[in-house]
């Protein structure tokens, strides 16, 4: 104990630290320790400024405080930021060069007029290593279906080249694209320029039932030597006037499987069907009869795989390019020890959708109870091969 008239014992920093870092998440208590003296004042808000969301208003907020604290901002290492507007006043607008340290940036319902106000921001980020676009816009409302107001020529949403334009991209490990009214050629293109698939480890390019994931089939093919995880919404239709490299193929699954095989360390592959939604009656798909034939390709194509996810679309009660035999042909190849030795789980994602009569396309639609199980049954039965061997599991789960 300290004598009468003597101040108590000053705590080591180094307790100090430990115990603001096991208030971690406590945003309230942080903001507390903050507040107590300069010591914690910087460790504590290197836990509050972390991970950040902003939206409206607060993003102006957080600009301004960026601006004023340019510190502050070096704490950042992960953002999401929704409905950003490039027209937006520059002066409320957050300067991404001030964000040095950040490593993921999550962009929901982004607006840009043009692609290269994205690259921009990418530009300013060295330290970027996860980047996501969600619903993303690029260009005017004329662009958005990537025809002019006159319905002439193709829009790319893309700057006119510039004579010097910048070459440097981060080393982005972890892509995602989902959605949105861009020109994904235009946009994938950028993305083998700036050579971003000399480090990619994950990319996830989802559209559904459209045919925008095939632009970034030469990125899959780029990074044949890195990707570790790859997901990919998958569809029937064909880009007709701007890949030339599809016109010699019969189906366009031949064409992703032709850009997956050689991926060497690729362990998670997830691949979701998204069939066309306006033919009435439901046509026989051959999408797992395709990825079939590339899991028995007589020189293993993916040798490090160990789960396959795969997004199955159940229409009215019939299971689509789920036939029994298909299943279990899938089963047989992917089981095969001496070929694929590290393989491990199957994940079965079903969409369960009814056929709107109003409208004449198919729709999805939630089930429950009873009836969800009685789908998740039928599912499970259909890839009931892969049950009973040892250090294989099977998940069959309902999605929307």
């Amino acid at each position: 104990m300290s004598r009468p008239g003597r101040p108590p014992p000053a705590l080591p920093l180094e307790l100090l630290n430990h115990v603001v870092d096991y208030l971690d998440g406590d945003n309230l208590s942080l903001q507390n320790c903050a507040l107590t003296c300069h010591a914690l004042l910087w460790r504590a808000r290197g836990h509050l400024f972390r991970e950040i969301s902003l939206r409206g208003m607060l993003s102006q907020r957080f600009a301004r405080l960026a601006d004023a604290n340019p510190r502050i901002a070096l704490l950042l290492r992960s953002v999401k930021i929704y409905d950003i507007e490039l027209w937006t006043p520059p002066e409320k607008m957050l300067r991404f060069s001030l964000l040095a340290n950040l490593r993921s940036l999550i962009l929901y319902r982004a607006t840009f007029e043009f692609l290269d106000s994205l690259f921009q921001i990418i530009e300013a980020l060295p330290a970027l290593e996860h980047l996501a676009c969600h619903d993303m816009t690029a260009g005017q409302f004329s662009d958005y279906l990537g025809y002019d107001a006159d319905g002439g020529g193709h829009l790319s949403g893309l700057r006119p080249p510039t004579p010097d334009p910048r070459p440097f991209c981060p080393k982005l490990r972890t892509l995602v694209v989902k959605h949105g009214y861009v020109d994904q050629d235009a946009f994938a293109r950028r993305f083998m320029e700036l050579g971003v698939s000399e480090h990619l480890e994950s990319l996830d390019v989802s559209f559904g039932a459209t045919d925008r994931h095939l632009h970034w089939i030469p990125v899959v093919r780029a990074a044949r030597g890195t990707l570790q995880h790859l997901s990919m919404s998958v569809s029937e239709e064909r880009i007709s006037h701007t890949l030339r490299a599809l016109q010699q193929y019969d189906d366009p699954y031949t064409f992703v499987g032709d850009a997956l095989a050689g991926c060497a360390f690729l362990t998670s592959l997830c691949l979701k069907h998204r069939p066309e939604l306006t033919p009435r009656e439901v046509e026989p798909f051959h999408f797992l009869e395709a990825f079939c034939e590339l899991f028995e390709r007589p020189e293993v194509p993916l040798p490090a795989l160990e789960q396959v996810t795969l997004g199955m679309v159940d229409r009215d009660g019939q299971m689509v390019s789920a036939e029994p035999h298909v299943c279990t042909r899938l089963a047989r190849a992917l089981l095969a020890r001496t070929r694929y030795p590290r393989f491990r789980a199957i994940v079965v994602d079903v969409q369960s959708q009814s056929y709107a009569r109003y409208n004449r396309t198919w729709r999805t639609r939630g089930v429950v109870g009873e009836q969800k199980q009685e789908l998740l049954d039928r599912w499970r039965a259909a890839f009931a091969d892969f049950e009973g061997h040892s250090g294989v599991s099977l998940d069959v789960n309902f999605t929307l």
